[in-house]
């Protein structure tokens, strides 16, 4: 029997992306992280994280875990936020081998400054 995995799964197109909005958010730089996974035969897809509110970016590409069953969480970039509200998009950056991605998480920790 399926069991769902509670992921973004069947992103296959290009155009295809997810948005998060985010509220309450302090102003700063964030490192971003993701939960994911892929098999050997669909890695290495190129993607991109966008904050609309900025326009500020970094792109990426998608590493194997092992099977779409074997999830892995790794830093992928880092992401400035306003204060307040913003939104994230995720979206491919070129053509898709097979799937971007079975995507459970985008996580965002602050960059704490020494001061």
């Amino acid at each position: 029997m399926y069991q769902p995995q509670r992921c973004i799964e069947w992103w296959t197109d290009q155009r295809d992306h997810a948005i998060w909005r985010i509220d309450g958010a302090s102003a700063g730089e964030y490192d971003v992280q993701l939960e994911w996974s892929i098999p050997d035969e669909m890695a290495d897809n190129k993607f991109e994280v966008v904050n609309l509110a900025k326009d500020s970016e970094f792109e990426a590409s998608i590493p194997t875990t092992g099977g779409f069953k074997h999830f892995k969480t790794a830093q992928f970039g880092r992401v400035t936020l306003d204060q307040g509200e913003n939104a994230l998009r995720v979206q491919p950056t070129a053509p898709i081998k097979g799937e971007l991605a079975d995507l459970r998480a985008v996580r965002l920790t602050p960059i704490r400054k020494n001061n």
